[in-house]
């Protein structure tokens, strides 16, 4: 699987750590070592070759595309440290974060039950 990584500030997103357009992940700097916001990315990254031609467009427009893909790609990102090393309270910020970012009108309680 081919991806490219670069650690910027210049992300647009301002509470986000990490960003993915197809191949290319951005991370902030300060997450240079965070092997979990890494991994979140690279599931990005999968989920884009999995379907290079049409997964942009059904990210933007699929809420229920959207969810899989951040529920994957969360999900994921609780197996590494340092997510790994707290994981009832990292899910509980990802079920956070999923519920009130990505206009998926789902709720907190929800999100925290789809994260395995």
């Amino acid at each position: 699987m081919y991806y490219k990584v670069k650690y910027t500030d210049k992300i647009k997103n301002n509470r986000a750590e990490c960003v993915n357009w197809g191949w290319h992940i951005k991370i902030l700097p300060k997450y240079k070592g965070d092997v979990s916001v890494l991994k979140h990315g690279l599931q990005h990254v999968r989920q884009f070759w999995n379907h290079p031609f049409t997964h942009a467009l059904w990210y933007k427009y699929s809420k229920r595309y959207r969810l899989q893909c951040e529920v994957e790609a969360y999900s994921e990102q609780l197996r590494w440290p340092p997510a790994c090393d707290d994981t009832m309270y990292y899910r509980g910020c990802f079920a956070r974060f999923i519920s009130t970012t990505y206009n998926l009108n789902i709720t907190e309680d929800k999100a925290y039950g789809l994260l395995l």
